[in-house]
């Protein structure tokens, strides 16, 4: 009794197949986008709100932009090149791996 052969790897074929299924959907996803931000634009201008809702879209952004720069505060330490410091005088324990010709 012989099992069937399990095949580990995708062909070209099904790569590419999935490759353009996802790009349809994704332009499916943007379509929609598309359509629900025309919708939106069309109910602000239906209401004739256009500047107070601006005006409020602005205000939104900088509360957003202060909360995220408070937010960054506390990982100012990521951006130095050494993040762990006092490793000078310590070693791997690794000696003797290279043969010394090389």
């Amino acid at each position: 009794m012989s099992l069937p052969k399990v095949r580990k790897k995708p062909t070209n074929k099904e790569l590419a197949g999935a490759i353009i299924e996802n790009s349809r959907k994704i332009n499916e996803c943007v379509n929609f986008i598309n359509r629900v931000d025309n919708i939106l634009g069309m109910y602000i201008d239906y209401n004739k709100n256009t500047k107070k809702f601006a005006d409020f879209v602005v205000d939104k952004m900088k509360e957003i932009q202060k909360e995220s720069e408070n937010d960054t505060g506390t990982n100012e330490n990521l951006n130095e090149k050494d993040i762990q410091k006092n490793t000078n005088n310590e070693k791997s324990g690794a000696t003797g791996v290279r043969k010394k010709g090389k």
